[in-house]
């Protein structure tokens, strides 16, 4: 039997994402999100989705989920609002890894092509030694 679903992704309280989903009972779905933060300020912003069963079924699994997501300059790895050479050895230690390898570290991804390569050292060097305020 498949339940159709709707996911809702807020930031903070607005919708940022809505989608609904066809899936069957006790499986798991990947949902892949873009959220274009143009606009928002840097910092922490609360990420909430929100998962529903139509209104005519019935299942125990609705939830809601939340998740704290850090908008910071491109570049900046480890979060701590500065681009410098600590982000530089990060990127270089997951240097040419991809999401099933062991080293993997996602924020080292800067351009999400799920590659860490030249393309994410470019972007943080071009961002190098800038900072957040």
């Amino acid at each position: 039997m498949e339940l159709a679903k709707l996911f809702d992704r807020y930031a903070n309280s607005t919708v940022v994402f809505s989608q609904t989903l066809s899936i069957c009972k006790r499986n798991s779905s990947v949902l892949v999100l873009t959220w274009n933060t143009a606009g928002l300020a840097k910092g922490n912003h609360t990420l909430r989705v929100e998962v529903n069963v139509v209104p005519d079924e019935t299942d125990a699994g609705d939830s809601t989920c939340s998740c704290c997501v850090l908008l910071t300059i491109p570049g900046d790895v480890n979060g701590d609002f500065t681009v410098n050479i600590l982000d530089a050895i990060s990127l270089s230690n997951a240097f040419n890894t991809s999401p099933s390898s062991n080293n993997w570290n996602g924020n080292t991804d800067i351009n999400s092509d799920n590659a860490v390569n030249i393309l994410d050292a470019i972007v943080l060097s071009n961002h190098f030694l800038e900072h957040y305020p």
